[in-house]
């Protein structure tokens, strides 16, 4: 679980939680045979990031945990910018082998909170409300991949780089380790 630590060292949470925690070994060979399974059910919490200054409200639905498996999420969601957020975590979504966590997290974004979030002080020729998708894998890195076809944004800018609000044009940006889980 080491490799995961930054990422939980960045969130904290606050509001109700329900936990069950089982820990099971041969006291023949403890270090070979640890097995830990985590339930976690999740009522209306805040889940805030210092990294990225966001905050994530009424989060609730059920999180679970085990050694085999790694990470999993039962209708687990909540509220982030003002919209509806869904998140999905579990072994299946990872595209590398041996992940300890890949959660997938879907929400309609409107620009505007961008430049709020960012506190951007210029008005880009960008507006609208598009759908994001964000991947994030833990294995022996840590993989954040951001995609949005962009579709529900309009780019005012003359052609080739203006975009039409019902046109899409794919946007799939992807860091890993980039230095702040260090």
């Amino acid at each position: 679980l080491e490799i995961v630590r930054p990422l939980l060292d960045d969130l904290t949470t606050t509001g109700a939680a329900s936990t069950d925690l089982m820990v099971g070994f041969d006291v023949r060979d403890i270090a070979q045979s640890v097995e830990v399974e985590v339930d976690v059910d999740l009522a209306s919490v805040t889940v805030d990031s210092a990294l990225l200054g966001l905050t994530a409200e009424r989060v609730s639905g059920g999180l679970s945990y085990e050694t085999e498996l790694g990470f999993e999420s039962d209708d687990l969601g909540g509220v982030l910018f003002g919209r509806e957020l869904k998140v999905e975590m579990k072994p299946e979504l990872s595209r590398t082998a041996d992940a300890l966590l890949a959660a997938q997290l879907n929400f309609d974004l409107d620009i505007k909170d961008i430049m709020t979030w960012r506190s951007v002080s210029i008005v880009p020729p960008i507006d609208g409300v598009i759908p994001m998708e964000i991947m994030v894998t833990v294995a022996d890195q840590i993989t954040v991949e951001v995609a949005s076809d962009l579709e529900g944004a309009r780019i005012d800018l003359p052609r080739p780089w203006g975009k039409a609000r019902e046109s899409s044009a794919p946007l799939r940006l992807v860091w890993h380790d980039r230095g702040w889980a260090d």
